[in-house]
């Protein structure tokens, strides 16, 4: 039994999915508001001087807080349907397919939100491991669960979520440093379509 285990923006995607679901699913109003609160950290990210695991969940919570999570997710779905298929590499999605076809388990493992993540893995048919968005009273937090799905945590993830001892071959695909930890468990690891 073989794992091929993918991450998702950059990796299957030609854009950032994340990025884009929080323009889709916010109002002209929220997404002002959160540039003007957030433009130090914003900034900082363009100049390198913060990380993307520092500025994600700032973004999350701005766009999210207070949000149904009925509308949230109605607004997940449409988004996977009408906006992500047109973001997929088509190599990648071949190459993903091929796995599929040969009978591995494939999973999608992704610092991306769970109420667009879910529905377009679903119509892809793999398994899912994303960031979390706690919810209370009907209502998103914005705040993360367990942590952003990147870097050590996708490790994290994977080993409390997949008995990778189970499996003969691991294949991995990434495009980043913070795929790095992931790419490790591999027997067969690719970044950016090349083996490491």
């Amino acid at each position: 039994m073989n794992l091929a285990l993918f991450d998702f923006d950059g990796t299957l995607t030609a854009e950032d999915s994340y990025t884009a679901f929080l323009y889709y699913s916010s109002s002209k109003l929220r997404i002002c508001l959160t540039i003007i609160i957030l433009i130090p950290w914003i900034l900082g990210y363009k100049f390198g001087w913060v990380k993307g695991t520092t500025l994600r969940p700032l973004l999350s919570k701005a766009a999210l807080w207070r949000r149904r999570v009925e509308e949230i997710d109605h607004i997940g779905a449409e988004f996977a349907l009408k906006r992500m298929p047109q973001m997929l590499i088509p190599s990648m999605q071949e190459k993903l397919k091929w796995h599929k076809k040969e009978g591995h388990i494939v999973y999608v493992i992704s610092a991306s939100l769970e109420p667009y993540m879910k529905p377009f893995c679903l119509s892809l048919g793999v398994q899912l491991i994303c960031t979390e968005i706690e919810a209370r009273n009907e209502h998103y937090t914005g705040r993360y669960l367990h942590g952003d799905c990147t870097g050590e945590n996708k490790v994290k993830f994977i080993k409390q979520t997949i008995e990778l001892s189970e499996f003969d071959t691991i294949y991995a695909y990434g495009d980043s440093v913070e795929d790095l930890p992931m790419l490790a468990l591999a027997n067969k690891a690719y970044i950016n379509g090349e083996a490491i």
